[in-house]
């Protein structure tokens, strides 16, 4: 069995929260050093300078990520337009990934003098083949 892709979002989105806390941690044990007379103000300043330059980029950097959109129902898809998307996806994606993904939805392809007959596997799509090619 083949592994999940893992999602590449969410593994950035988790890797900048993790930074984020990290940053934090550092910026608060500096303030603590101030408060237990450790270090005064303008050392805490100087070392959190680019603490606080790193934080502000990971929070932006975190703000740009695309968030994931809920699936559609079946109600809210336009079948017009949701067939113009998979056909321009189909078309930009390379021959070898085109034949694999065919590979898991047709178990056979029969040419006949009167046509082609096109036998959907049991994971694949199920119910009417749609007109035209996929």
């Amino acid at each position: 069995l083949e592994a999940e892709p893992a999602d590449p979002l969410a593994a950035e989105r988790d890797r900048l929260d993790a930074l984020l806390a990290d940053l934090d941690a550092k910026i608060r044990r500096t303030a603590q050093q101030v408060v237990n007379g450790i270090i005064d103000e303008d050392d805490a300043r100087a070392l959190n300078a680019p603490l606080l330059d790193q934080r502000e980029q990971a929070r932006l950097s975190r703000a740009a990520l695309p968030s994931a959109a809920p699936l559609p129902t079946v109600e809210q898809i336009d079948p017009d337009a949701f067939r113009a998307a998979v056909l321009e996806a189909w078309h930009d994606r390379p021959l070898e990934d085109r034949r694999r993904a065919l590979d898991k939805v047709v178990d056979e392809v029969r040419l006949s003098p009167g046509g082609v007959h096109i036998r959907y596997g049991a994971s694949g799509y199920h119910g009417h083949a749609p007109p035209g090619p996929p």
